[in-house]
């Protein structure tokens, strides 16, 4: 089950996505696609490295992990899961 049609996907718990109690398993990662990511910055500057979901691959990486989205991502990049630390 994905975040689509205002539901959380299951598995680790302890996140929230606008304001809604979500968790994540490996099994509901979304796809670049699905995400809407994109390799560059969001409205307002917004992008992963300031993410919640965002962990670099090491301190001042230009790509890291997502919580969200499966693969690699930039840290410049943006998708519709961007939640501000």
């Amino acid at each position: 089950m994905g975040a689509d049609a205002g539901t959380a996907p299951q598995g680790r718990s302890g996140w929230a996505l606008r304001g809604l109690p979500i968790s994540f398993a490996a099994a509901d990662m979304q796809s670049k696609a699905s995400a809407r990511y994109v390799p560059h910055p969001g409205p307002g500057d917004a992008d992963c490295a300031v993410c919640q979901f965002y962990e670099p691959a090491h301190p001042g990486a230009p790509t890291g992990n997502c919580m969200v989205v499966a693969g690699l991502v930039g840290a410049r990049g943006y998708c519709d899961f961007f939640t501000s630390r």
